[in-house]
C-alpha cells in the first residue's frame, strides 16, 4: 500500500532567481576559461581557483534556491552547518568543469567521462542540500522523476561541454556566448528542479529543523549576495581582457619598432640598399640555405676611387646624390635574387649566386663598370668648360682603346667544396678627383665573404672581352695622370639625374 504524501509544489519566486544564478554561473564559467587560456601559468592558476570559487558559489546558490522553492503545508527549516558544507562539493564540481574546458585538445573519451562526473556531482549537490532538512520520518524520492532529472543533467553537461568548446574555439561573440549560457544553464536548472520535484513528505512528517535557517529569509539575501560576487568577477574578467589586449598591443608595437630599428641598422640611408651588416646577413642566408646541388657564388666589389676628395670639394649633399644615382643604375642591372649593397662610403658589393663561370662574371663586371662610367647630368644651368655639350656632364675616367691583356692575378683560394671562389671587379667612377682604376678579388666562403690577398693589373678583363673604342672625354691625362677639368662656376651643380 502506497504511503500518502503531503501536497507540494515549486514556488516560481524562488525558481526564477535560481535560473538566473545558474545561467549567470555558466556564462561566467566561459569567461573564466578564456582568462585561463589567455594568461601565463601563474595568472591562469589564479583565475582557475578564483573562478572555481565564484562559479561554484553560483551553482551552489542556484541548487539551494531550487530546494527552497519546494513548498509543503508544514514549515521547513535548514541546518546551517549542512547548508554551508554543501558549498564545498559545488566548488569541486566547478573546478572540474573549468579544468575540462581549459584543455582544448582533450580527447573525446575524457570529455565524456568528465561530463558524467560533473552531472553526478550536481546530483550529489542537491542530495546534500536536501539532507539539511531534518524531518521525521525521512524524505521520500520518486524514482521515475529522479531518473528523468539525472538524464536531464547528463544531457545538460554533455551538450554544455560541446557547445562551450565550440564557442571557446572562436572569437568572443556576445550573442553566441549568451545563447550558450542560456541553453546550458536552463537545462541544468531544469534537471535540478525535477530532482527537487521528486522529493515527497509523508502526511505525518514533522520537521525537526523548523527553528533553523528559513528559506524565505535566505532567498533574497542569498540571491543578492551571490549576484554581487558574480558581477564583480565578471567585471574582473573584462578588465583583465582589456589589460591583456593593451599589453599585447604594446608588445606588438615594441616588436615592430625593434624590427624597424634592426631593418634600419642594416640599410644605407642614402641609397636604401643593405649596408655591410645587411649584406653579410643576406649572404649568410644564401650560403646556409638548404640546396640539392653545389652553391656557385660570386661576390663583386666596386670601389669608387676619389669619392672622398670629391665630396670634400663639392659638398656631401652632391656626393650623396651621385651615390644615389649610381645605386639606381646598378639596381637596374642586377638580377632578382642577387644582393646589392653599399658597404662603405665609396664601395658597393654585389653577391651573385648561380654564376655559370668566371667569364660570365667578368662580363658582368665589365657591364657594371660601363654603367658607372656613364656621365651624370646636372639639371642646373651651370656649365662646364670641359663639357662640350649642354648636358653638363661629370667627366668620366679615360679608358684605353686597345684590347687588354690577361691580368696577372694571385689569389689564395680557400678550400670550400660547396662554394666557388670568384674573381673580380674593376672599381671605377668618374669624377674630377679620379686618379686610378683598381681591381680586387673576393673569395666567398661559407663563413661570409673575405678578401683574399690579390694583386692584378689595372683591369680584370680576359682576352675574350675587349674595351670598346675610346670615346672622347673632356679633359684629362692618361689613366695614371691627373684631371685638369674644372667647373666654370664657383660651385658644383646641385642636382643630379
Amino acid at each position: 500500500m502506497s504511503i500518502p504524501l503531503m501536497a507540494s509544489h515549486l514556488q516560481g519566486s524562488a525558481l526564477a532567481p535560481a535560473w538566473l544564478l545558474m545561467v549567470y554561473a555558466i556564462s561566467l564559467q566561459s569567461m573564466v576559461v578564456r582568462r585561463v587560456r589567455a594568461n601565463d601559468r601563474e595568472a591562469a592558476v589564479a583565475w582557475w581557483l578564483g573562478g572555481a570559487l565564484v562559479v561554484g558559489t553560483g551553482i551552489w546558490a542556484g541548487s539551494f534556491l531550487c530546494l527552497v522553492a519546494l513548498k509543503v503545508p508544514i514549515k521547513i527549516g535548514y541546518v546551517r552547518d549542512v547548508v554551508m558544507a554543501s558549498w564545498l562539493p559545488a566548488v569541486v564540481v566547478s573546478a572540474m568543469a573549468l579544468w575540462l574546458q581549459t584543455h582544448a585538445m582533450m580527447s573525446l573519451k575524457l570529455r565524456v567521462m568528465g561530463a558524467l562526473l560533473v552531472a553526478m556531482g550536481l546530483c550529489m549537490l542537491l542530495f546534500v542540500n536536501a539532507s539539511s532538512i531534518m524531518i521525521q520520518p525521512g524524505l521520500t524520492w520518486d524514482g521515475g522523476t529522479l531518473s528523468g532529472a539525472v538524464l536531464v543533467l547528463l544531457l545538460g553537461c554533455g551538450l554544455g561541454s560541446w557547445l562551450m568548446r565550440h564557442d571557446l574555439s572562436r572569437e568572443p561573440h556576445q550573442a553566441r556566448h549568451l545563447g550558450v549560457a542560456v541553453v546550458v544553464g536552463s537545462i541544468v536548472w531544469a534537471g535540478m528542479a525535477l530532482q527537487v520535484d521528486s522529493i515527497g513528505l509523508k502526511l505525518n512528517a514533522v520537521c525537526l529543523s523548523a527553528d533553523q535557517l528559513s528559506g524565505d529569509d535566505l532567498q533574497l539575501l542569498l540571491t543578492v549576495a551571490v549576484l554581487i560576487l558574480m558581477v564583480m568577477t565578471h567585471m574582473g574578467t573584462i578588465q583583465d581582457a582589456r589589460a591583456l589586449a593593451k599589453t599585447r598591443a604594446l608588445s606588438d608595437s615594441l616588436k615592430e619598432a625593434q624590427e624597424a630599428l634592426e631593418e634600419a641598422s642594416q640599410r644605407d640611408a642614402v641609397t636604401g640598399l643593405p649596408n655591410r651588416l645587411g649584406f653579410e646577413q643576406q649572404l649568410r642566408s644564401v650560403i646556409d640555405a638548404p640546396r640539392e646541388s653545389a652553391l656557385h657564388l660570386c661576390v663583386l666589389r666596386m670601389n669608387i676611387d676619389g669619392f672622398h676628395a670629391f665630396a670634400a670639394t663639392y659638398g656631401h649633399n652632391l656626393g650623396d646624390k651621385l651615390i644615389h644615382t649610381l645605386s639606381l643604375r646598378l639596381q637596374g642591372m642586377v638580377r632578382e635574387g642577387d644582393v646589392l649593397a653599399r658597404s662603405d662610403t665609396d664601395e658597393f658589393l654585389l653577391a651573385c649566386h648561380g654564376a655559370p663561370d668566371e667569364h660570365a662574371m667578368t662580363v658582368l663586371a665589365q657591364r657594371l663598370q660601363d654603367a658607372i662610367h656613364v656621365p651624370c647630368l646636372s639639371r642646373t644651368k651651370t656649365s662646364w668648360s670641359a663639357a662640350p655639350s649642354a648636358s653638363r656632364a661629370i667627366p668620366t675616367a679615360p679608358r684605353p682603346s686597345n684590347s687588354l691583356r690577361t691580368p696577372t692575378t694571385r689569389c689564395s683560394r680557400l678550400a670550400a667544396p660547396a662554394v666557388v671562389s670568384i674573381a673580380c671587379t674593376s672599381a671605377a667612377w668618374t669624377a674630377p678627383a679620379l686618379r686610378r682604376w683598381r681591381c680586387s678579388v673576393i673569395c666567398a666562403t661559407p663563413s661570409i665573404a673575405r678578401n683574399s690577398s690579390c694583386t692584378s693589373s689595372p683591369s680584370c678583363v680576359p682576352p675574350r672581352v675587349s674595351w670598346p673604342a675610346s670615346r672622347p672625354c673632356c679633359a684629362g691625362t692618361t689613366r695614371s695622370g691627373a684631371w685638369s677639368a674644372r667647373p666654370s662656376s664657383s660651385r658644383w651643380p646641385s642636382g643630379l639625374a
